[in-house]
């Protein structure tokens, strides 16, 4: 079972930002921790994932925890995801809700592709079909295609039915570079999907009748290294992780921002996650910090450090803004199987 602990704390350290366009009588950017939930886990907190109406977190470990956000207070739903068979004994790497948040697709720890339906608390379908572990989950924006996509070089991509079951449709595997998948993105509108490899590089395929055909790509100039990689919603740049820097490249691999310097991360970086709108970025990792950036500026605008030891492993933005004031809530996971749960805002 869960545990949780809920508490309000003071504001944290900002930065203040030169302009703010579009809220110009407000100039400071404010991450403000606001309450906290802990689950039991022996494994780093790998994934988090907000449903696309804001309201429900869930928190990816040995096991799949479903938190209610919508409140003043982080309260469970009494949804703990214990699949059968066991998920193992590894942390959940991936995960993705469904546009219309009905179902929940995720990568298990025995790399197994589960569905859960998110109302009826149940198990909709799973299968085992990547042989290392799953990196990477996406759904279309029309939600009637998936994709998921492992350390074992192969992308799936499903057609989904109502009922939530995953039918194979193609199978990508790059058989030129010997490297996983390290992320995944539906581009908005074309049919089209964008596979990540470990070292930086980028491939992007047509989906169609005959399956998926290769259509495009670009690795950015030096090696990004196998971090984390995250797309902004209008898949028109990526977001790597490599040591201590997060690096921002257009879809044609054109440099946009280089985030780290002085006021950037300490340590390695392991998380990355675009707001909303996509003009900011949020970054957390191994020196206990969550730092939200301007993509625009590559400036660091807001800082949220931890009161106790540890790493934070995962970050995510909800991507729907609070109704009254705006902000945008964000979750950090911190090792020990804490979630931060924070507000973002302009004062």
């Amino acid at each position: 079972m869960s545990r949780l602990i809920a508490f309000l704390v003071p504001a944290v350290l900002v930065a203040s930002l030169d302009t703010a366009p579009a809220q110009p009588t407000k100039k400071t950017l404010v991450l403000q921790y606001a309450l906290e939930a802990t689950v039991t886990s022996e494994q780093p907190l790998r994934s988090l994932a907000f449903s696309p109406d804001g309201k429900v977190l869930a928190v990816g470990a040995e096991d799949l925890y479903l938190f209610d956000v919508s409140a003043k207070a982080v309260t469970p739903t009494g949804t703990i995801i214990k699949s059968n068979p066991p998920m193992g004994k590894t942390s959940v790497h991936a995960m993705a809700f469904s546009p219309n948040g009905k179902f929940l697709l995720f990568g298990a720890g025995d790399n197994s592709v589960r569905i859960w339906e998110v109302a009826a608390k149940a198990e909709a379908w799973q299968a085992k079909v990547h042989q290392k572990r799953i990196n990477a989950v996406a759904f279309s924006a029309d939600g009637r295609t998936a994709a998921t996509g492992g350390s074992d070089r192969t992308t799936v991509v499903w057609k989904v039915s109502s009922d939530g079951r995953l039918a194979e449709d193609a199978v990508i595997r790059d058989e030129q570079r010997d490297q996983g998948v390290r992320g995944l993105a539906f581009i908005p509108g074309k049919g089209g999907l964008v596979v990540a490899g470990d070292s930086g590089s980028f491939r992007t395929y047509t989906l169609g009748k005959d399956g998926a055909k290769a259509s495009g790509g670009f690795a950015p100039k030096g090696s990004l290294g196998g971090g984390s990689v995250a797309a902004n919603p209008t898949v028109s740049q990526w977001a790597v992780t490599s040591g201590q820097t997060v690096y921002v490249v257009s879809n044609a691999g054109m440099p946009v921002a280089t985030l780290g310097g002085p006021m950037g991360p300490k340590q390695r970086v392991l998380d990355v996650a675009y707001s909303p709108d996509g003009k900011l970025l949020a970054s957390c990792g191994q020196d206990g910090e969550v730092i939200v950036w301007e993509v625009a500026g590559a400036k660091s605008s807001a800082k949220y450090s931890k009161s106790r030891p540890g790493e934070f492993t995962a970050v995510a933005f909800s991507p729907k803004a609070d109704d009254g004031t705006g902000d945008v809530t964000l979750a950090a996971g911190l090792e020990g199987g804490i979630i931060h749960v924070m507000k973002l805002g302009y004062r």
